[in-house]
């Protein structure tokens, strides 16, 4: 009856870093086809097991993701690359700085007793998120931020006025925010499976206002951020629940049908119970008994007579109505054969009935003064 809010973004393990690997012939193979080859020696790549002893590889990661939130590596000859490295600090295929821990991971394989120059502190982290910028000269300003975890931060603006409008996640999920810098505050989350949060409130007091569902269900929560209660449930039927209660605690009490019909319920959650129902005619139906077992008991029907009904959920059958004029009339036999067998008049006098429902006849009828009166 209520939907899970859980974790709205799920962020994904960390990113491995570049290392030592080894490739297997289906590995070395792919990029062999792909036309890829070793960017120091423009050699093929073989199979870890076929280099000669004490040969390795070691794989550096691209600076920037791919569409998917996932790296692609470049692979080299390890012992290779730390000759260029070591006093370059950049790499070999495109000049660009070798990340720290690479630099570093080499060094402790093939110079673990040689000094750590300072310039590798100085050197880009694999810890740390990865700009990219548009624009050249004063008009350079930051349009994504890319960090280890797989998480894409977008943003727009001029230079020094870049504000955050979209945070994607490795598992799909995008969070879109409104507001100037430093002042950005989350409006919408969008879900893989399509579900949609809705948000209002300041920067880190955004509160869950909203839930839309890919089959059309909404849900709308009221509260401050932290304690979101759901107080109304839409169903594409034209159906809404209404709930009361505190967060985690939210019981439904009313459900209004598309066609204007009330149903109300009474309970804790999760054992709420129909107690009473308004049908658009204007009757009101009253039940009785734990949830999934309510029976109706007493139908007020709009032109003022109360029907009482007995036996079990389904099979309920009715037994007595009075009427608007003082007249009770009693009933037996099972559900939708119930037949007249009494009838009590305001001024005393008991009328009785014979035979089944739409063929009651009258017998008997004895009065306050002791009369009684037998049909001949």
């Amino acid at each position: 009856m209520l939907p899970s809010l859980g974790a709205l973004s799920l962020g994904p393990s960390p990113a491995r870093t570049g290392e030592f690997v080894t490739l297997s012939r289906e590995e070395a193979d792919e990029r062999n086809d792909n036309d890829e080859v070793e960017p120091v020696t423009h050699e093929e790549y073989k199979p870890s097991r076929e280099l000669p002893d004490g040969d390795d590889y070691f794989r550096v990661r691209f600076k920037y993701q791919k569409p998917d939130h996932t790296y692609d590596y470049t692979v080299y000859d390890a012992a290779t690359l730390w000759q260029w490295v070591k006093d370059r600090y950049t790499l070999p295929h495109n000049r660009e700085p070798i990340w720290r821990e690479d630099w570093m991971a080499l060094h402790d394989a093939y110079d673990p007793e040689g000094d750590v120059p300072q310039q590798v502190a100085r050197l880009p982290s694999l810890l740390e998120p990865v700009g990219a910028w548009e624009g050249s000269g004063d008009e350079m300003h930051l349009v994504r931020s890319e960090f280890p975890d797989g998480d894409v931060h977008h943003y727009e603006g001029a230079k020094d006025e870049e504000h955050l409008v979209r945070i994607e996640y490795p598992d799909g999920s995008v969070d879109h925010f409104e507001g100037s810098i430093e002042e950005e505050y989350r409006v919408r989350t969008e879900s893989p499976g399509g579900k949609v949060y809705h948000f209002e409130g300041p920067k880190d007091e955004e509160r869950i206002v909203r839930t839309v569902y890919p089959n059309g269900k909404v849900y709308h929560f009221e509260g401050p951020m932290g304690e979101e209660r759901i107080v109304r449930a839409e169903r594409p039927n034209g159906a809404v629940w209404y709930y009361e209660g505190a967060k985690g605690e939210e019981r439904a009490v009313r459900l209004q049908l598309g066609g204007g019909s009330l149903v109300f319920f009474d309970g804790p959650r999760g054992e709420e119970r129909k107690v009473r129902s308004k049908w658009h005619n204007g009757e009101v139906h009253f039940y009785d008994g734990p949830k999934g077992e309510e029976r109706k008991v007493r139908v007020d029907m709009t032109n003022g007579e109360v029907r009482f009904y007995e036996e079990s959920k389904g099979e309920e059958r009715l037994v007595r109505a009075e009427r608007p004029n003082g007249e009770v009339h009693f009933y037996d036999g099972p559900k939708g054969k119930e037949s007249a067998v009494r009838v009590e008049s305001p001024d005393g006098a008991v009328y009785y009935f014979e035979g089944p429902m739409g063929e009651e006849r009258f017998v008997r009828a004895v009065y306050p003064d002791g009369r009684v009166v037998t049909k001949s």
